[in-house]
């Protein structure tokens, strides 16, 4: 049995407009809230737990939240997520109802995020903390170069909270032990778009495995971005992710991608069989020309080259001769 407490509600960043029928000037004396934020308290048997609510009565946020993992809370508009209680949870959740709106339209592709800074914020903080970890999802694909706009980053990282530490100043949620999801635990922060971690993906048991499970460790590429190595699924393993969820539009990216990388391995292998032959017939020729330069030099000093019988037998020389007075023999 749960016993809530609850926090006064806080409105949203940039959360109001004019109500229905006001102009600007009653704007100024009467506003609605796009989105409303309230903390309430939860003691469960297994732990202490938060709840962070959310209200609003936009329709496209309210369709979008679901899909964020928010729960519907019985009354229209009303939606909540069950998180794990933390030292400094007041000063994440006002971190959250900052940035609240900012992440629901960038999910919803409402509004651009800048996910080129959120990923270097993660690899930099992530470089020598010890955290081992990958980009999956749209975010890799991204960083690859494919025409497609993430709405948030989606990262595995081998240590849920070292995460949480590593990322602590821009968590707009606590690390939380996850129940009936997908892994074991997650947490959230902002940087200029949303980065969501994951823990002990559940094996799916597909080959090739899920982007996001352990057994991807196996299928991962470092890929070159911006002076930094950032770990990612090979395109494989993506497009298999891309058609088991039906992402048709993101599927035909990848397989052009896979065709593109393929065209130029070929085209590489190309230019290096050519080189080979180019290099083979260069060294052809300057062993004709070490060998003429030799007869020439021995010819100009008195010596005779002993390459055929004669009054100065010598034994055979070698296919490639370098003029050498040891090598000769003086005839008389």
């Amino acid at each position: 049995m749960d016993a809530r407490i609850a926090t006064a509600p806080s409105p949203g960043r940039d959360a109001t407009r004019p109500a229905p029928g006001e102009g600007s000037a009653g704007a100024r004396d009467k506003v609605v809230p796009v989105i409303e934020t309230s903390l309430g308290r939860l003691a469960e048997l297994d732990g202490d737990r938060v709840e962070f609510m959310v209200r609003t009565d936009v329709p496209t946020y309210q369709a979008r939240l679901p899909k964020m993992g928010w729960q519907p809370a019985g009354e229209p508009g009303l939606f909540t997520r069950r998180l794990d209680d933390a030292p400094g949870v007041e000063e994440i959740f006002a971190r959250f109802t900052r940035h609240i709106e900012a992440m629901i339209r960038q999910s919803a592709r409402l509004e651009p995020t800048d996910w080129e800074t959120g990923l270097a914020e993660l690899v930099d903080r992530a470089e020598g903390s010890g955290l081992r970890w990958w980009l999956y999802g749209s975010g890799a694909l991204a960083a690859r170069g494919l025409a497609i706009k993430p709405g948030d980053l989606d990262v595995h990282v081998s240590d849920p909270g070292l995460a949480g530490q590593v990322m602590a100043d821009l968590l707009v949620e606590p690390v939380t032990r996850m129940r009936g999801w997908v892994a074991d635990a997650g947490g959230r922060a902002y940087a200029g778009i949303l980065i969501e971690w994951l823990a002990g993906a559940h094996a799916t048991g597909t080959e090739p495995p899920h982007e996001q499970e352990e057994a991807t460790a196996a299928h991962l590429e470092l890929l070159p971005w911006r002076g930094r190595r950032i770990p990612v699924p090979s395109l494989k393993v993506q497009l298999a992710a891309a058609e088991r969820r039906g992402l048709d539009d993101r599927a035909a990216l990848i397989r052009q991608a896979m065709r593109s990388l393929t065209v130029r391995h070929d085209r590489r292998h190309e230019l290096t069989v050519r080189h080979d032959r180019r290099h083979e017939a260069i060294t052809a020729r300057l062993s004709t020309e070490n060998d003429r330069n030799l007869a020439r030099s021995a010819a100009w000093a008195g010596w005779r080259i002993p390459h055929t019988p004669n009054k100065c037998p010598a034994p055979a020389l070698p296919k490639v001769i370098r003029f050498n007075r040891n090598s000769a023999r003086r005839c008389w």
